[in-house]
Protein backbone atom coordinates (compact mmCIF):
# COMPACT_ATOMS: atom_id res chain seq x y z
CA UNK A 1 0.00 0.00 0.00
CA UNK A 2 1.92 3.18 -0.71
CA UNK A 3 1.77 5.99 1.79
CA UNK A 4 0.41 9.33 1.93
CA UNK A 5 2.02 11.68 4.30
CA UNK A 6 0.89 15.20 5.02
CA UNK A 7 0.78 17.42 8.23
CA UNK A 8 -2.56 18.21 9.65
CA UNK A 9 -2.70 20.17 12.57
CA UNK A 10 -5.45 20.71 15.57
CA UNK A 11 -6.01 23.68 17.32
CA UNK A 12 -7.59 23.92 20.54
CA UNK A 13 -7.85 27.18 22.20
CA UNK A 14 -9.08 26.73 25.36
CA UNK A 15 -10.12 29.58 28.97
CA UNK A 16 -12.14 29.81 31.32
CA UNK A 17 -15.21 30.06 28.99
CA UNK A 18 -14.81 28.41 25.81
CA UNK A 19 -13.02 25.82 23.98
CA UNK A 20 -12.23 27.15 20.17
CA UNK A 21 -11.39 24.70 17.73
CA UNK A 22 -9.56 25.20 14.19
CA UNK A 23 -7.45 23.12 11.94
CA UNK A 24 -4.77 23.88 9.41
CA UNK A 25 -3.34 21.48 6.12
CA UNK A 26 0.43 21.59 5.61
CA UNK A 27 3.27 23.08 7.24
CA UNK A 28 2.17 26.60 5.99
CA UNK A 29 -2.16 25.99 5.40
CA UNK A 30 -4.53 28.78 6.63
CA UNK A 31 -6.34 28.29 9.84
CA UNK A 32 -9.87 26.70 9.17
CA UNK A 33 -12.34 27.76 11.94
CA UNK A 34 -14.65 25.25 13.40
CA UNK A 35 -16.58 26.38 16.00
CA UNK A 36 -16.42 27.22 20.02
CA UNK A 37 -18.13 25.69 22.20
CA UNK A 38 -18.60 27.11 26.22
CA UNK A 39 -17.35 25.01 28.96
CA UNK A 40 -20.61 25.96 31.04
CA UNK A 41 -21.99 22.47 29.33
CA UNK A 42 -19.13 20.62 31.07
CA UNK A 43 -19.36 21.90 34.45
CA UNK A 44 -20.17 20.07 37.14
CA UNK A 45 -23.05 22.06 38.01
CA UNK A 46 -24.56 21.27 34.16
CA UNK A 47 -23.30 17.91 33.81
CA UNK A 48 -23.12 16.62 37.25
CA UNK A 49 -19.78 14.85 37.89
CA UNK A 50 -17.88 15.80 35.43
CA UNK A 51 -14.17 15.32 35.89
CA UNK A 52 -12.00 16.42 33.04
CA UNK A 53 -11.66 16.52 28.91
CA UNK A 54 -10.25 14.38 26.47
CA UNK A 55 -9.13 15.28 22.98
CA UNK A 56 -8.39 13.32 19.87
CA UNK A 57 -7.57 13.02 16.52
CA UNK A 58 -10.25 10.14 14.68
CA UNK A 59 -9.59 9.15 11.08
CA UNK A 60 -12.26 7.53 9.13
CA UNK A 61 -11.70 6.64 5.06
CA UNK A 62 -13.64 5.51 2.13
CA UNK A 63 -11.30 2.93 1.52
CA UNK A 64 -11.62 -0.40 3.44
CA UNK A 65 -7.86 -0.54 3.98
CA UNK A 66 -6.78 2.91 4.62
CA UNK A 67 -4.17 3.63 7.99
CA UNK A 68 -3.69 6.63 9.95
CA UNK A 69 -0.54 6.89 11.98
CA UNK A 70 0.27 10.03 14.10
CA UNK A 71 3.55 10.92 14.90
CA UNK A 72 3.60 13.74 17.28
CA UNK A 73 1.30 15.45 19.77
CA UNK A 74 3.19 19.16 20.40
CA UNK A 75 1.51 21.02 23.27
CA UNK A 76 2.05 25.03 23.55
CA UNK A 77 0.63 26.61 26.10
CA UNK A 78 0.60 30.62 24.85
Amino acid sequence: MKKTVFTFLLCIHCDADSYSFSYSLGDDGEPVYMGTMGTRYLSEEVQGGFTGCLFGLYCVSAQETAVAEFESIVENRN
